[in-house]
């Protein structure tokens, strides 16, 4: 069976049954298609799209969340179409990610709807001209075809979509998922989630990524059963919309990455937990980035009271290139968790911690799959690993997809590897992450290779570098190193510059990581915790010299580094921030003042210029605003953002706070309560960095989620929660 005759059979069975419903902000609108409108949506399109398109031949779907992005999708699927899911691009200046994967795919058009047409548009005409008139807006589409019109025949064998992996954006890789392998995939998770026609998906993920599209949006239609959905911005403004919606419709199967179920437990209040039943929850799974265990045990004593099951909370391990799915814990089955000495684990290998040792928890992500098999493999000798040892996780499986589009050595590298020991004849997918199995189950301990993962976003380090690289002709023959470390539970950023000894590090360093940080914002929407100079040669490298970048971050851990320069790590993560009141009658240099003390004592930064962008200060964008929260409330005055974002500056924002009118304790209540600031606050996000971008397509040790909205804002909101309305 394929995604489509599962549709076609469902329409003809259950014709009235709710196939999706779409929610809008704070769930008081909703678009609702039952099956049979689904199905006469998507022959609709697919109608259309045969006229425009020969088989093969490639579609870009640029979709807000909503009903439409599904019928394209599936009318991509019958008119035999390949469907090319992604982001909405930023309209107003360059998206990278937009065009790499528009110049790798190469799509005869471009489907959207009229809600972001202006922003394809834009990107197109400016920066993509060859596109610029090659675009559909499919919620414009109403003519239905002839009542002898039948679809073309599909090759389940074929490239149903590319799904594009967060790769670098020089080098965008497409991973090419046929009917058969997405079938297949959906039918192991159906079995193992025990998924029917009587469950309720409710769902906030987008549909350009695979977990929100196979696991969610195309499991529910395989099976027939409803998937109730909210947009991800919703689900950021409001997370407990999403329970909302669970408790209020009776949600049985939800997919999530870690940070979701660590924003709702720390801002639960018993208000908000009283007015919840979660009894009916069957399935949470946790997946799409590394499972934090303080998270799974929090968010099950937060919601226990609302009946929520142990059982239920579900770690998962995946990726794209197997569609999405490897293992889950399944239901009415507690996840796994390891307790091993953490001496060993450095050394790939697998004790159990014993008193009075260090540990580690490490948390299983449950049996893998029927059909779906992962061994575990010595990465150096392609040998099966000794018990008790790490090693590289191999699959093999009717779920692994074909390969990278149009990158043939790529594909060869990943998809088409064997083992030399045994008579296993079978290719194997390299997966690229670390792991073990103890009882069965699947442990998932890390990466192979040198991808920074930050709050669910993969980044190059070579793009990171090449930025460094190309900010003074000193370095561009010099070493670069970047990686991530653990600060608090959350990947910092650190960059590592080696420097030529005539190099004048205290006058130039300064100046120099400045213009990092702000092109690092600005191309990556991301900060560096910590910039280091460091003498020239110092940094490690491989016998065949490329840079070692994790030798690198084990001397920066063991403080072995030859520092020549280095500026202050952002002092903000983890730090309780108390605001001095702004004093009545203050004047605007008073303000300007107080401001920059406020400024220096919070964040760690000896001199504030006045005049200079505070983007510039190397925070990334919700630290910004958490910031300019907080020197409202203390100044008890709000700021128009259209006016502020003028000029970002200190002295601009003195200037605005000098000619804001002062609000009475009650208004300012009233004002700043958490509801209000959550719509302000998203407005002036989305127009300095824009609110949310997807990249990261995976879960498991993959992650999926929008860069750095959720640990942040879940820090900001903890603190924010003694303001009510």
């Amino acid at each position: 069976m394929t995604i489509l005759q599962n549709l076609s059979q469902h329409a003809q069975n259950t014709p009235d049954k709710i196939a999706v419903r779409v929610f809008g902000s704070g769930l008081q609108s909703y678009h609702t298609l039952s099956y049979e409108e689904l199905d006469q949506r998507v022959r609709v399109l697919a109608y259309h799209l045969e006229e425009m398109m020969a088989p093969g031949e490639r579609a870009i779907l640029a979709y807000p969340t909503g009903a439409e992005f599904l019928c394209a999708f599936l009318a991509c699927l019958q008119a035999g179409v390949i469907a090319v899911p992604i982001n909405v691009p930023r309209g107003d200046r360059s998206d990278p990610r937009f065009l790499s994967v528009l110049g790798d795919a190469a799509p005869h058009y471009i489907l959207t709807d009229t809600s972001v047409a202006m922003s394809v548009q834009g990107q197109c005409k400016t920066f993509a001209p060859a596109y610029a008139g090659n675009y559909l807006c499919t919620d414009t589409v109403f003519d239905f075809p002839a009542n002898d019109w039948k679809s073309r025949s599909i090759d389940s064998q074929k490239i149903a979509f590319l799904q594009y992996t967060s790769g670098s954006t020089s080098a965008p890789k497409g991973v090419m998922i046929t009917h058969d392998a997405v079938g297949a995939n959906i039918e192991m998770m159906v079995k193992s989630w025990q998924t029917t026609p009587d469950d309720i998906i409710i769902s906030w993920l987008p549909g350009f990524h695979d977990m929100g599209l196979i696991a969610m949006l195309l499991q529910a239609l395989w099976v027939g059963c409803p998937i109730f959905m909210m947009s991800p911005k919703d689900f950021i403004k409001s997370p407990f919309d999403w329970l909302r919606l669970i408790s209020d419709h009776g949600g049985t199967i939800t997919a999530a990455p870690n940070f979701a179920y660590k924003l709702c437990s720390e801002l639960a209040t018993p208000e908000i937990l009283q007015n919840l039943d979660l009894s009916r929850w069957k399935l949470a799974v946790n997946g799409a980035e590394p499972i934090d265990p303080k998270t799974l045990a929090t968010f099950y004593k937060t919601f226990s009271s609302c009946g929520l099951n142990q059982e239920a909370i579900a770690p998962g391990y995946g990726l794209a290139e197997a569609c999405v799915g490897v293992s889950t814990s399944q239901p009415d089955r507690p996840y796994e968790k390891f307790e091993v000495d953490a001496k060993a684990l450095e050394a790939n290998q697998i004790l159990p911690a014993q008193q009075g040792q260090d540990l580690k928890i490490l948390i299983g992500s449950g049996v893998p799959f029927l059909h779906s098999r992962p061994v575990i493999v010595n990465p150096e000798t392609k040998e099966i690993s000794a018990p008790n040892t790490i090693g590289e996780i191999w699959l093999h499986g009717p779920h692994v997809a074909n390969g990278y589009w149009q990158k043939q050595d790529d594909t060869q590298a990943v998809f088409n590897q064997h083992l030399v020991n045994g008579g296993d004849k079978r290719a194997y997918l390299r997966t690229g992450d670390l792991g073990f199995f103890r009882k069965g189950e699947l442990f998932v301990t890390g990466r192979i290779k040198d991808l920074i993962i930050i709050r669910g976003r993969n980044y190059y380090p070579h793009d990171i570098e090449l930025i460094f690289k190309n900010l003074h002709k000193a370095f561009m023959h010099k070493d670069t190193a970047a990686f991530t470390i653990d600060r608090h539970g959350e990947e910092k950023l650190v960059v590592l510059q080696a420097v030529p000894p005539s190099f004048d590090s205290d006058k130039l360093g300064p100046l120099l990581v400045e213009k990092f940080q702000r092109e690092l914002a600005s191309q990556y929407e991301i900060n560096a915790w910590q910039v280091i100079l460091t003498a020239d040669r110092a940094l490690h490298k491989t016998t065949s010299g490329k840079i070692a970048r994790q030798a690198c971050r084990q001397h920066f851990l063991d403080g072995c580094l030859s520092i020549v320069w280095q500026n202050e790590a952002a002092q903000i993560d983890g730090v309780k921030i108390t605001i001095p009141t702004l004093p009545a009658g203050a004047t605007q240099i008073d303000i300007m003042s107080w401001l920059k003390m406020l400024l220096s004592s919070q964040l760690g930064i000896e001199r504030i210029e006045v005049n200079k962008s505070l983007f510039d200060l190397g925070l990334d964008s919700l630290k910004f605003v958490q910031l300019i929260c907080e020197i409202e409330q203390a100044a008890g005055r709000t700021i128009k953002e259209t006016d502020f974002i003028k000029n970002p500056t200190v002295s601009g924002l003195a200037q605005l706070l000098h000619g804001a009118p002062l609000l009475s304790r009650a208004s300012a209540k009233r004002e700043l309560g958490i509801e209000k600031l959550h719509r302000a606050k998203m407005k002036l996000h989305h127009r300095l960095i824009q609110y949310i971008r997807w990249y990261g397509p995976t879960w498991g040790s993959r992650p999926l989620l929008p860069y750095d909205f959720g640990s942040i804002l879940l820090n900001w909101l903890v603190r924010r929660k003694s303001i009510q309305k």
